[in-house]
């Protein structure tokens, strides 16, 4: 993606972009509170934790994305760690103000969220075709 496709072809392609990370991420957030809201014991909240780790990587992968502009990927990365912060700290919060089983506090500080953001590998371009672009595609 570059100048290349002109203006208004890559506002579009932006835009739509920026339209699927929220999406993914809102879909993340939800499966989340639906995974924590349903556990009974410290146990089933360090594997809700861990899970939600695990499916921050396509997040991760896609706000790293070599193919995006810099700008762009600075601002799905600032965007991601700003929920999955948010996130840990909701969930720190809960489990310091309410009355919640024993171990439960130690599930959460245990299983943080934010070790997914840390150990993203940082991925290179993707191999493909040449970087000379061929001819203009049009995306409608």
């Amino acid at each position: 993606m570059d100048e290349a496709m002109g203006p208004f072809m890559q506002s579009r392609v932006i835009e739509r972009v920026a339209r699927a990370f929220e999406t993914r991420a809102v879909r993340w957030a939800r499966v989340l509170e639906r995974d924590v809201g349903a556990v009974t014991d410290p146990t089933a909240l360090a594997a809700a934790m861990i899970s939600a780790r695990a499916r921050l990587a396509p997040l991760i992968a896609f706000a790293d994305d070599a193919r995006l502009p810099e700008a762009v990927r600075d601002e799905l990365r600032r965007a991601l760690i700003s929920m999955v912060r948010s996130a840990q700290e909701n969930l720190d919060h809960s489990a310091r103000q309410s009355f919640v089983p024993p171990g439960q506090l130690a599930a959460v500080l245990d299983n943080d969220l934010r070790r997914a953001l840390a150990a993203a590998p940082v991925l290179p371009p993707p191999a493909g075709p040449s970087s000379t672009p061929r001819g203009r595609r049009v995306i409608l």
